[in-house]
């Protein structure tokens, strides 16, 4: 319907024009424009040589990641805790307590295969940067 297309065009100019930081964060998502790793790896700032483990190092990398690339989302099959793969202040990605749509943080329970599958989606959808963590056990089946 021509009608509808051309009032939705101008809904979302309208809001392109209100809010140009997100348009513009929209348009860089759409078009794949993502800072290349090396120059990601020159803005973040040394870890340090301290022996830490690989997970606590990580876990500092997406930090910084996070800060880098706004439609960068993060996943854990129920073990936020333990592989170190949260989002800080990038809220949980969901309904009820303490999730919202914007939310970077998702949840998917004890189903590893369903993260696999669903993190495989967003990576050939594009618009998102994915990342997720299990146990090395669960690969065998993903």
């Amino acid at each position: 319907n021509e009608a509808a297309y051309d009032a939705w065009q101008e809904t979302f100019a309208a809001w392109k024009e209100a809010n140009p930081e997100l348009a513009k964060q929209l348009t860089d998502a759409v078009e794949d424009n993502v800072m290349p790793a090396e120059e990601m790896i020159k803005e973040m700032p040394a870890i340090g040589d301290d022996a830490e483990a690989t997970r606590v190092s990580g876990f500092k990398v997406i930090q910084e990641i996070s800060k880098l690339v706004p439609n960068y989302i993060s996943g854990s099959a129920d073990l936020h805790g333990s592989t170190r793969n949260y989002i800080n202040d990038g809220g949980n990605f969901g309904v009820g307590f303490d999730k919202s749509y914007s939310g970077k943080n998702l949840y998917f329970g004890i189903r590893e295969h369903a993260m696999g599958s669903i993190m495989n989606g967003f990576a050939f959808h594009g618009l998102f940067k994915v990342s997720g963590s299990t146990f090395l056990v669960f690969v065998d089946y993903m």
